[in-house]
């Protein structure tokens, strides 16, 4: 029997079971081999729920260095950033954006200046929505490490989450309680 009954938009989940959680983060992530990222986590759930917290913190910045790097040509730092952030894209499992950083960092070593200028733009695109889409995800993380329930009702709509019982959270914009 599945443990998860989906009806409507509707999903009891079990934060206390990691392939519960799992299953939600795939959800949210839906470009992500989440199975791969586990497994380069030692298939250890709050581990990679760590890592894509650290992701999402560090997204801004990275990528306002990688610009930066970009614009002043500092094309050897722009190279390390972008090998690191392919790096950090194969762990968590999406391995289609990490082969646009991986195709960046080749141009940038063969001096294909060009292709860097004709394709960074949708790279930082890809990385700015992957950042909206780890916000979701490290609201959830909150509720999972904080283990407040052992079950909850999670209702989706249009790419949010709220999870229900006697307080409840809404995972979206910004995290809330709110009573019932």
């Amino acid at each position: 029997q599945n443990a998860i009954l989906f009806q409507e938009n509707i999903a009891t989940i079990d934060v206390a079971d990691p392939n519960h959680v799992m299953l939600v983060v795939e959800d949210l992530l839906p470009q992500i081999n989440v199975n791969s990222g586990l497994d380069n986590c030692s298939k250890d759930v709050t581990s990679y729920l760590d890592i894509l917290h650290i992701l999402y913190e560090d997204a801004e910045q990275q990528l306002e260095s990688l610009q930066r790097f970009w614009e002043q040509k500092e094309y050897s730092d722009f190279i390390i950033l972008i090998h690191g952030l392919k790096t950090q894209l194969l762990n968590i499992g999406y391995v289609l954006l990490a082969e646009d950083a991986r195709a960046l960092e080749m141009a940038g070593k063969e001096n294909r200046l060009t292709y860097i200028e004709e394709h960074l733009e949708a790279f930082v695109t890809s990385y700015k929505e992957l950042k909206k889409q780890l916000e979701e995800v490290d609201e959830f993380r909150f509720i999972f490490t904080s283990r407040i329930w052992k079950s909850t009702v999670f209702i989706r709509s249009s790419r949010r989450i709220f999870c229900e019982r006697k307080s409840a959270f809404r995972l979206g914009n910004a995290l809330t309680r709110r009573n019932f």
